[in-house]
């Protein structure tokens, strides 16, 4: 494994269940009503249910119940933060620390950060909080074969695709460290060129 760069070195260390970088805040999914009743409608929504791995329609019931049997030791899940409005959720799953291994995922709720480079300042800063701070050495994804966008944008950020079952409806990736950070290196130079266009860059 490589030696981090300088700028690798900086990125900031906040405590879990908060991060921010590239002008995107990550804040630990609460059982508020604000937080879980907001997830629930946008992911019952069929605009987003549909690149889903399970459709079905949730609850309120269901989605607290949800909630209340996650495994913290196994299980991340946080509001994204632009500024002041809640844009998405993100997610770190089967966390693993003996083989510091885990799935990650992210959900944007509306179009307007779902193009662009939304996605893009969202993973990186969710990617380099999993691989800096948590300490973890491979990322995995499971993607829909039909969701064309998740499959060029988890590509760009240095995850391989594989297609263990030709008949099913999903392909797996998996990332390391060192290809993320390979491959996150030219979409930094985009995310911080568009920052200069950002009337207030302190928090990048």
């Amino acid at each position: 494994m490589r030696e981090l760069t300088d700028e690798e070195r900086a990125l900031p260390r906040h405590p879990l269940g908060y991060y921010r970088k590239y002008g995107i805040t990550f804040i630990e999914l609460s059982d508020a009503a604000c937080d879980i009743e907001l997830l629930r409608t946008y992911r019952n929504q069929p605009e987003i249910r549909q690149w889903m791995l399970l459709r079905d329609e949730i609850t309120v019931e269901g989605q607290l119940a949800w909630f209340r049997s996650l495994d913290p030791a196994r299980e991340s899940f946080s509001i994204i933060w632009n500024r002041t409005e809640r844009i998405g959720l993100t997610q770190l799953r089967h966390i693993d620390m003996t083989t510091r291994s885990a799935e990650g995922g992210i959900i944007l709720f509306k179009p307007e950060f779902q193009n662009g480079l939304y996605a893009h300042r969202a993973a990186l800063a969710g990617m380099d909080w999993n691989f800096v701070q948590r300490g973890l050495e491979t990322l995995r994804v499971t993607v829909l074969k039909t969701n064309s966008r998740a499959r060029r944008l988890v590509r760009s950020l240095g995850y391989v695709l594989s297609d263990p079952d030709p008949t099913g409806d999903t392909l797996l990736g998996e990332v390391s460290k060192e290809g993320y950070f390979r491959a996150a290196e030219k979409w930094r130079a985009i995310v911080r060129a568009e920052a200069e266009a950002e009337v207030d860059v302190s928090e990048w």
